[in-house]
């Protein structure tokens, strides 16, 4: 099979970094398969990630030409800028990263003076159905109708699937994120003198740091001063209130480290003492810092919710989804009481990680979404085809003629079924 994979994929995109490992898998299966970047401006200059796949610009490519086109959804413009322009040409498979997009229509307008055309009617359909999941009702729209662009999605929880799964004309399949191990393989040494928590990532503040702050001041009385160290960036508008709150509460300010590379931010998250993956609202669809977390094997603190849930009970110190920093003191607390048995747990959801993460296990469940994919495919291109017949020269659509070519599709989609 010859596969179209569109993707961020320069050396910061940690969806380039999962489309690595995905691709070589793919590639070492027997597919061929090429990178198609779909980054914009300056992003597009980032270096690219090293490998030996063949690697083209968006505006080169021929969609045509494969036989799936898989194209990576996120909530970032600069980096996802030509999704929308690739789903214009053919439906594709779309792998979802976050379940909010409203962020990347933003980057659209603001960056690309482009508008997403949304769903005719969507709006007032969406405000009267009843879906069970997590999208925020603000952001459905935009989700739903990137979904009806596709033929096929893969979403990484069950957290969005519904909203996917109503507007996606194909297939929707689950399928946990994976993520390499970008760190050194060594011999394992124990944290330095001290007590250390960490956040990492893009630093916001659905990253729950004012939480965070708010448990260390409450063990302050029982165990003294925490260091909180902040890997990753963060612009000044999340920085300063995190460093007003600190002061308020009678802390050392947090210690910024700003964007690390692969190896320092390895060398940070070992010597701490716990991390904390915490998300308030969650937004994303899997985590990649939660599966770099876990390969650290330091102690973790993760909001039991969404895609976090996923880890076993014993493996990690589960908390509220909510703004509550009582329970994060009390996980904290356990891990510093207790620091031998908190180590233990994390040895073990470091080797449980390995296998639950890894790229053999993702392509093992998206293969045959692709493989069996065809119809919808076939049949999402047909729908394009009737576009015309079915629009006004202002290209609004007829409905009554969108009726009559819905009932010759949904036959066609029977009688396939049928076969």
């Amino acid at each position: 099979m010859r596969i179209g994979w569109a993707t961020p994929f320069n050396v910061r995109s940690a969806i380039g970094k999962f489309s690595l490992i995905v691709c070589e898998e793919f590639r070492a299966r027997g597919h061929d398969i090429e990178i198609i970047r779909i980054e914009s401006g300056d992003e597009l200059a980032l270096p690219v990630i090293d490998t030996e796949i063949s690697v083209i610009d968006a505006a080169d490519c021929a969609v045509a030409d494969y036989d799936s086109l898989i194209v990576n959804f996120g909530n970032h413009a600069p980096y996802h800028a030509h999704s929308v322009a690739l789903a214009a040409q053919r439906a594709p498979v779309g792998i979802f990263h976050d379940m909010e997009m409203r962020d990347f229509e933003w980057g659209l307008v603001h960056r690309h003076d482009l508008q997403l055309p949304h769903l005719h009617g969507g709006k007032q359909e969406l405000a009267a159905r009843e879906l069970a999941d997590m999208v925020d009702p603000a952001a459905r729209l935009t989700l739903a109708t990137i979904a009806a662009m596709t033929c096929g999605a893969v979403i990484h929880g069950p957290h969005y699937q519904a909203t996917v799964s109503a507007y996606c004309p194909g297939r929707v399949e689950v399928i946990p994120l994976c993520f390499p191990d970008t760190g050194t393989t060594r011999i394992a040494k124990p944290p330095g003198p001290g007590q250390r928590v960490a956040i990492f990532g893009a630093l916001n503040d659905n990253k729950q740091p004012r939480r965070v702050l708010e448990a260390l001041a409450l063990l302050r009385p029982s165990i003294g001063p925490v260091d909180l160290h902040l890997i990753g960036s963060a612009e000044d508008r999340w920085r300063d209130p995190l460093l007003a709150q600190a002061d308020k509460l009678g802390l050392k300010p947090p210690i910024f480290h700003g964007y690390v590379s692969d190896e320092k931010l390895q060398n940070i998250l070992e010597d701490m003492h716990a991390i904390c993956c915490l998300r308030y609202p969650v937004t994303e669809g899997g985590s990649a810092s939660l599966v770099t977390a876990l390969y650290r094997a330091r102690p973790l603190v993760i909001s039991d919710i969404a895609s976090y849930a996923i880890v076993p009970d014993d493996l990690a110190h589960k908390v509220s989804y909510g703004n509550d920093p009582e329970d994060v003191a009390d996980a904290l607390m356990k891990i510093f009481s207790d620091p031998a048995k908190a180590d233990r747990s994390a040895a073990d959801a470091r080797d449980w990680a390995g296998n639950r993460f890894s790229a053999e296990t993702y392509v093992d469940s998206l293969e045959p979404l692709l493989l069996g994919i065809g119809r919808d495919s076939a049949l999402a291109q047909v729908a394009r085809q009737f576009v015309p017949a079915v629009t006004s020269p202002a290209h609004e659509p007829i409905m009554v003629s969108v009726a009559a070519v819905s009932e010759i599709l949904d036959w066609m989609d029977e009688s396939q079924t049928s076969l």
